[in-house]
């Protein structure tokens, strides 16, 4: 019975040894194959360039809340830079918008403006053209009318002869009556000043006949011995101003002459045309121009314009306004 018990303790105590001998050889087989597995992914687990060593060093968990934010703000970004990309293509259309309206509007008033003259000097042509085909028993009673509106020499000796008649009536001399300024011939500099002052102050006096009659007799005598081609020299004042279209705008001439100084040799002007029509203060505009080229004859310089001519002051405006 001893043996036995023996024999069964031993064969238990064997059969429990050889069992426990087992389970720890199968265990840590799993644990070695557990860990060569972790290993080889660990091996073979690509690492991000960006923050390798920081997500080697430290769990991931702990940057979670710090990318979320950071998601989150790099998403306010985008949506405030698209959204000024957005303001900023719709301002930029608006632009073009308004530009090609402006353009538009400039290129139908000029040929509205220029449809206007063509016309008259069409009507001009027509009439002129009927007075040359009419028979010389009618032409010959209006050909001292035709010939002294038609050529510039019959022009000016008609205002040399209405000159003189001026004269004549006893207009050489101001009346005491008068208030307004007084211009001495040949003009200066202060004459000049005084004249532009009346303008500017547009004061009550109207400027006598007799000064305005001097000014453009001064201002023809003067002409006249210009040629047609005149040179302006940059050699002093290394520029030149050059105004256009004034068209009986007075302000826009005292702005410019307070901006850019009065004209002289050292400030030369160029008036390209269009000097009266239009505008309200034409004979002023006129005045003072050929008060400045008669007081500074090497600083001004007039260019004749469309609106020159009689035809086109008699329709817009200039003719009414004398």
């Amino acid at each position: 019975r001893g043996f036995r018990k023996s024999k069964g303790c031993g064969c238990l105590s064997f059969h429990k040894r050889s069992i426990s001998s087992y389970e720890d050889e199968s265990t840590s087989s799993c644990r070695s194959s557990d860990a060569e597995v972790q290993v080889k992914a660990f091996r073979n687990r690509k690492i991000k360039p960006e923050g390798g060593l920081l997500h080697i060093l430290f769990p991931r968990n702990l940057f979670k809340g710090w990318r979320r934010n950071n998601e989150l703000s790099m998403t306010k970004i985008e949506r405030t830079m698209k959204a000024a990309i957005l303001i900023q293509r719709w301002y930029r259309r608006y632009l073009a918008r308004m530009e090609v309206r402006r353009r538009y509007t400039w290129t139908i008033f000029q040929s509205i403006e220029y449809a206007g003259e063509q016309d008259q000097v069409k009507l001009y042509n027509f009439f002129n053209a009927l007075l040359t085909h009419i028979p010389t028993t009618t032409r010959s009673t209006s050909s001292a009318a035709t010939s002294k509106s038609s050529s510039i020499d019959s022009l000016n000796f008609r205002f040399e002869d209405e000159s003189d008649e001026v004269e004549e009536e006893g207009m050489q001399h101001v009346e005491r009556k008068y208030r307004g300024i007084h211009i001495n011939f040949p003009m200066k500099r202060s004459d000049l000043d005084a004249l532009i002052d009346a303008f500017r102050k547009r004061k009550q006096h109207r400027l006598h006949a007799r000064y305005v009659a001097g000014i453009l007799r001064e201002s023809i005598t003067q002409l006249k011995r210009l040629p047609n081609l005149n040179q302006a020299s940059t050699a002093i004042s290394k520029q030149v101003t050059i105004c256009g279209d004034l068209h009986g705008k007075l302000d826009d001439l005292l702005v410019v002459f307070h901006k850019n100084g009065l004209p002289s040799p050292e400030n030369p002007y160029v008036f390209n045309g269009d000097f009266v029509d239009r505008g309200k203060k034409g004979l002023e505009v006129l005045l003072l121009l050929l008060a400045c080229m008669l007081v500074f004859p090497g600083g001004v310089f007039l260019n004749r314009g469309n609106h020159e001519d009689h035809i086109m002051n008699s329709r817009y405006g200039f003719v009414r306004e004398v």
